[in-house]
């Protein structure tokens, strides 16, 4: 019998003076915390594998189907399946009986693999799981190789003369609306920012920018680094903010007639009216309102691209400059991505090396990866 669970979202819970936001599953018969998943589901958001509370709740709605239609369904200890257990689940159930996409089938592998790595560090189980496809699942294999990761880098690429082009086409009924929209999408492409770190509490603080920017151009200089928080309160990185940048921002936040009319005191980002804008998914609307205004919805080899593309196009040109430069990619993208590792960064410099054939990097570092979708 399936096991009846239920998702909860739980906002602002305190763990360690910490208050973070999560989702966690419960027994709906008992409303009782579903064992070790609610400890997975904390320590994702307290590592920064889960940035926000919508990332959460996604991966634990595929765990939840895991253990109710593998784990609970056959009766099985889920500390104790194998590997060859899980992958055929995703080949006999979810793709040749459910005929799920292959994004879909992808983000619960994903899920898995992330939860039992988890369980794997915390002692919970005594071995790895790698959830490989193999020749054995020949057609789930192809089915997956759809959601290459390093193919998709390179489709939500967006060049410098289609950003400009959705810079022409920004929404906004007055000057204000204008720049700041302006501002935010150049925030992603600029600088990498998630569309959630646009418009957090913790960041871009207006006084602290008005004194860099007086400090900048008092020493002569037109670009400077600021700290901002990412994935959990406590994870911090530099960003540079670009000559581009520095004299948006500045026209933004010194004019009486834009920012500037505003109180220092509220966010950088607000409606005309003043009124703080605190929702994290707000780039991606915009993105996506742009993209319509700008016809590139209309076009094909768009439709996979959202705020987050102006990121991963941010990494890409980062993979550019370190090439071009000689400086050593390993040491460079992972501070200013937030990465924890060059392993978290390398994706983008494969994904560099395909769009420029730089067949060195691509020998040097495609044999030693395992494959990932």
């Amino acid at each position: 019998m399936k096991t009846n669970l239920k998702i909860i979202r739980k906002y602002n819970f305190n763990y360690n003076g910490i208050n973070i936001d999560f989702a966690y599953p419960i027994d709906r018969k008992t409303g009782q915390p579903f064992h070790v998943l609610c400890g997975y589901a904390i320590s994702s958001v307290r590592n920064g594998s889960h940035n926000t509370i919508n990332s959460s709740y996604s991966y634990m709605c595929q765990l939840k189907k895991y253990f109710e239609e593998f784990i609970e369904y056959n009766d099985l200890n889920w500390n104790e399946v194998v590997d060859d257990d899980i992958v055929s689940y995703l080949d006999d159930f979810q793709f040749k009986e459910n005929k799920l996409s292959s994004r879909t089938i992808e983000l619960q592998r994903q899920a898995i693999i992330s939860f039992y790595k988890w369980a794997y560090k915390y002692g919970y189980i005594d071995y790895p799981m790698e959830l490989d496809i193999n020749c054995e699942h020949q057609e789930l294999m192809e089915h997956l190789q759809q959601h290459d990761p390093y193919q998709g880098i390179i489709n939500e690429y967006i060049t410098k003369n289609e950003f400009n082009i959705l810079l022409e086409n920004i929404p906004g009924e007055s000057d204000y609306l204008m720049l700041r929209n302006e501002i935010i999408l150049m925030f992603g492409r600029e600088c990498g920012l998630r569309t959630h770190e646009v418009t957090s509490k913790n960041n871009f603080k207006v006084d602290k920018l008005r004194q860099l920017i007086e400090e900048t151009e008092n020493k002569g200089k037109k670009s400077f680094e600021i700290n901002i928080y990412g994935k959990g309160n406590n994870k911090k990185r530099k960003i540079l903010i670009t000559p581009i940048l520095f004299q948006k921002l500045k026209h933004f936040i010194f004019d009486k007639n834009l920012r500037g009319r505003f109180s220092p005191t509220l966010p950088l980002f607000t409606s005309e009216n003043g009124k703080p804008i605190t929702t994290s998914s707000h780039g991606t609307k915009l993105f996506n309102e742009t993209k319509k205004i700008s016809s590139f919805s209309n076009i094909k080899s768009w439709d996979n691209k959202v705020f987050h593309s102006l990121r991963k196009t941010f990494a890409t040109n980062l993979a550019t400059y370190c090439y071009e430069n000689g400086i050593d990619w390993r040491s460079y993208l992972p501070p200013r991505l937030g990465h924890e590792s060059w392993e978290m960064s390398e994706k983008y410099i494969i994904s560099e090396a395909l769009m420029n054939n730089r067949q060195d990097v691509l020998n040097e570092l495609r044999p030693k990866a395992k494959y990932r979708f």
